[in-house]
């Protein structure tokens, strides 16, 4: 089985991934820097250079591969799915594809966790004073919404939900993994 980390940007999704990759002794991916890996740049000069649907469709293909190959692997396995990849909303026809195979992981036991935080929160550790998709073009006003559209297509693809705020990466991955294993999922 396999566990599924979502959430939005500062919410430390990768970070924690990359924590319980290092703790079990498992494989894990990041949609992310795959993306980033296959187009010689990373999402923030994606999203500026060309176009939003260009991220879009990169995000959607690599969620699709990366969630049929945890779905079909023997071990156990982590992947920290990147804060577009369920889609803007839950009628974002372009992502349903991506929703529609997390369900099917959930329903033969995978786990879905999404990591969670309040805006000041995610904006302080985001600093907003670089490139990144959500923080390129009135970054307040397009984070905000983001986040206010995101937050019930999180809610709904989850298992759990887990706060981020007023804790560090060890805090946050000492929680998913209690929560992971409650649930029978390591073994």
């Amino acid at each position: 089985m396999g566990l599924i980390l979502i959430g939005p940007p500062g919410a430390w999704v990768p970070e924690v991934a990359e924590e319980l990759s290092r703790r079990w002794h498992v494989p894990s991916a990041d949609t992310d820097a795959v993306i980033g890996a296959l187009a010689g740049r990373g999402v923030a000069d994606i999203a500026v250079q060309d176009t939003g649907a260009t991220l879009r469709e990169l995000e959607r293909n690599v969620a699709l591969a990366l969630l049929d190959d945890l779905g079909g692997a023997a071990e156990e396995r982590i992947l920290a799915l990147g804060s577009g990849c369920l889609g803007n909303t839950a009628d974002d026809g372009d992502f349903a594809p991506v929703r529609q195979k997390l369900s099917v992981l959930r329903d033969g036991g995978h786990a879905v966790v999404y990591l969670s935080g309040d805006a000041p929160t995610l904006l302080r550790r985001l600093r907003l004073d670089g490139p990144h998709p959500a923080s390129l073009f009135a970054p307040r006003r397009v984070f905000f919404g983001q986040l206010a559209a995101r937050r019930e297509v999180y809610r709904a693809c989850a298992d759990a939900e887990i706060p981020t705020d007023a804790v560090d990466v060890h805090d946050v991955a000492d929680a998913v993994e209690q929560f992971y294993r409650e649930h029978s999922v390591l073994q």
